[in-house]
């Protein structure tokens, strides 16, 4: 942007509950339980559903290649009509100094900003 690289990324991927049995998991209890199984988690809503928002810092660590700090965000979506599966959105920025920074906390707003404004269609 501008002639600057933004350090930043993030990742969609599927996920699968791993709970047993065949019968329909509450998304809105196993929202709960995620968030209450980590610090830093939170249930939130996205587009009508309980979601998951992870948010967390990494250290660096020079002795497995790793040279900066990362901020990571990342939300955990239900899919609708299937409630084994979780659609999980990934953000992650890294910063030199502090990840914790104030270009980092940009992101990071950005990141929230675009995950507000989520939506299912089925087209």
């Amino acid at each position: 942007m501008h002639g600057i690289s933004v350090p930043a990324s993030f990742l969609v991927s599927e996920t699968r509950t791993p709970m047993a049995g065949d019968g329909d998991l509450d998304p809105a209890e196993l929202a709960l339980f995620l968030a209450s199984s980590e610090a830093g988690r939170e249930v939130v809503e996205l587009d009508g559903a309980p979601s998951v928002r992870t948010e967390r810092t990494a250290p660096a660590d020079p002795a497995r290649g790793i040279d900066f700090p990362s901020r990571r965000v990342d939300y955990q979506v239900p899919v609708p009509q299937d409630s084994r599966r979780w659609l999980t959105v990934a953000f992650s920025t890294v910063g030199p100094q502090d990840a914790d920074g104030e270009l980092s906390a940009l992101l990071v707003d950005l990141f929230d900003a675009v995950m507000a404004n989520f939506r299912w269609s089925t087209r």
